[in-house]
């Protein structure tokens, strides 16, 4: 969410654009904090759909300038889990980046993994995404056919071809896929990062993924100071989502939820709010709708 409000004598302002984020109270290593909670999870406020809100200032965030209230809220979702997943990943300017899903979140990885000079190979189960990854900044595009093969443009899979090694994985996707598959795609000693939820139980090709020394790790929310790393980011990189908008009406609500039922939305949806009757202008909010491939 972003608005044009502020509080003085804080680090916001009256003249800044703020956002929150999902998680608004939590204590230390606050993403995982076991007292933390969020829009969907204890938290009782109306979130983006409020026309007024009070925060702990902690968890809000300056918005600068350079970045339009329509990209902020995707960034603030989506931006920030990326980004805080390449930092837990320990990611190394060297290293190739693989990213499984190229949807919502999927989308935003490829962006900041591109705009921060990794190598990026895509993981898709629709070939309609290869020309936007490629445009994105992907150099290898691998599409699941049936059974459950990746294979590349030429037909090619990766025994009988020779991908470039991946030293991070991110598993981007509405669900956590065979893992089988995608091990033959990594460089030894490869991290897996799960951003999924989901409530399925995760399966591991045990042998094929301890022998090469792999690890699994799990990132989904950002801490303070990615989520302020990878603002300032995003606003030097000129790195922003492709987003559709929508107005905040029911029958903006009800086209923006049929596209993402049908798997349409390119690539986040964001809500416009209209200006209200009494002419004050509202701010745009994202609706945290996404493609997940």
């Amino acid at each position: 969410m972003s608005v044009r409000a502020g509080v003085p004598g804080t680090h916001t302002n009256t003249r800044n654009k703020i956002a929150i984020f999902l998680v608004v109270h939590g204590k230390g290593y606050r993403q995982y904090c076991a007292e933390a909670r969020g829009f969907a999870y204890g938290e009782l406020d109306q979130g983006a759909f409020g026309d007024y809100a009070m925060w702990d200032e902690t968890f809000v965030y300056r918005i600068p300038d350079g970045i339009e209230s329509r990209e902020a809220a995707p960034l603030m979702c989506a931006g920030a889990s990326v980004y805080e997943a390449l930092d837990a990943a320990g990611t190394k300017p060297s290293d190739r980046v693989g990213i499984v899903g190229m949807g919502g979140l999927g989308h935003m990885a490829l962006i900041f993994a591109d705009s921060m000079g990794y190598a990026v190979t895509v993981f898709s189960n629709s070939e309609r995404k290869m020309a936007d990854a490629t445009l994105m900044g992907a150099d290898e595009f691998w599409m699941l056919k049936p059974p459950g093969e990746y294979v590349n443009l030429n037909g090619a899979t990766a025994q009988s071809s020779t991908p470039s090694p991946i030293n991070v994985l991110l598993i981007t996707s509405n669900e956590v896929p065979d893992l089988g598959p995608l091990l033959p795609f990594l460089a030894r000693r490869a991290t897996i990062v799960l951003m999924t939820i989901q409530l399925k139980p995760l399966l591991v090709p045990y042998m094929a993924f301890i022998l090469p020394g792999h690890r699994i790790i799990v990132s989904t929310e950002a801490s303070r100071k990615n989520h302020l790393a990878m603002l300032e980011f995003a606003d030097r990189k000129g790195a922003a989502p492709l987003i559709e908008e929508f107005p905040m009406t029911e029958a903006g609500l009800k086209l923006a939820f049929a596209k993402l039922e049908r798997g349409e939305m390119r690539y986040r949806g964001v809500l416009v709010a209209q200006e209200p009757e009494h002419g004050r202008k509202r701010q745009r909010v994202s609706s945290e709708s996404e493609d997940g491939d």
